[in-house]
């Protein structure tokens, strides 16, 4: 039976591909079969499909094609972890360390940890190694973040859909290079919530995820980048499809396995090329 891993894989492997010191207290070894495959890239891109759990891409599989031929090459089914919240999942993927040990709950929280100087994270390990970063997020989900203490070049996205991320960050990644770039993509992610996962709106959101990410794909092979791809956390229906206070159809709190189980697709430079291009 394979082991069970979860988010706090990400750092340790991400660290180990960069060659840089994993973040300090980071609890879980790297993924080896993603090390052998990647180590010999000197940049790599993090994208993060918010939302986009195991079941929620089961469902709309025919609708992500790009997506698709990345998992056929290379597909692990990791675990998120509990809360499955956004905050708390990406703070866990970027520290190594669990909810427990990073003390994030929210943007507050997140807030708070960041201005502590025991926090570590991949983009410390990367900075103190010589490498640039970059951090390509919506401007609502960092407000009052001290995001130049992670990142040398950042895009805040002023509105929800992600448009913005997808048309700033090949510029960025032309003209800068970094040796590390984290992308947070999150139209799926609200598409669900507003619809319920399972939705034909979420479908169609999904479909225009993999074709905008094709095109980001597209640049990031061309600059030489391996890429990883997890989502956070998945998504299940709202009981009895009723909204809760916040309006939502669709929710994950890690109550159900569908909110916990994600992908994790990984690639090289050269097999991006070929896989944006149809080959």
């Amino acid at each position: 039976m394979a082991e069970t891993i979860d988010l706090r894989v990400i750092a340790p492997t991400i660290s180990r591909v960069l060659d840089v010191p994993a973040p300090n207290g980071a609890e879980a070894a790297p993924i080896d079969e993603v090390v052998d495959t990647l180590r010999a890239a000197d940049r790599l891109a993090l994208v993060v499909v918010d939302g986009f759990g195991s079941s929620l891409w089961a469902h709309v599989r025919e609708d992500v094609p790009v997506f698709n031929r990345i998992a056929a090459l290379r597909h692990r089914e990791i675990q998120s972890v509990l809360p499955s919240m956004t905050y708390i999942c990406i703070s866990t993927m970027l520290t190594g360390v669990s909810p427990s040990s990073h003390g994030v709950t929210d943007l507050q929280t997140m807030i708070r940890a960041t201005r502590s100087p025991d926090m570590d994270s991949v983009f410390n390990r990367v900075r103190d190694a010589g490498g640039q970063t970059l951090m390509a997020v919506h401007k609502r989900d960092v407000a009052g973040l001290d995001v130049e203490r992670f990142a040398d070049r950042t895009v805040l996205a002023e509105e929800r859909n992600d448009l913005e991320i997808y048309a700033r960050v090949p510029r960025l990644i032309r003209e800068h290079s970094p040796s590390f770039a984290f992308v947070h993509l999150l139209d799926v992610d609200e598409a669900g919530h507003k619809y319920g996962p399972y939705a034909p709106e979420v479908r169609q959101t999904a479909s225009g995820m993999d074709r905008n990410l094709s095109g980001l794909l597209a640049c990031l092979a061309t600059c030489g980048y391996a890429v990883v791809i997890v989502a956070d956390h998945g998504m299940h229906e709202s009981p009895e499809r009723v909204m809760d206070e916040g309006g939502n159809r669709g929710m994950h709190d890690g109550s159900v396995q569908e909110d916990l189980a994600v992908p994790l697709l990984w690639a090289t430079a050269n097999e991006l090329r070929d896989i944006v291009r149809g080959r």
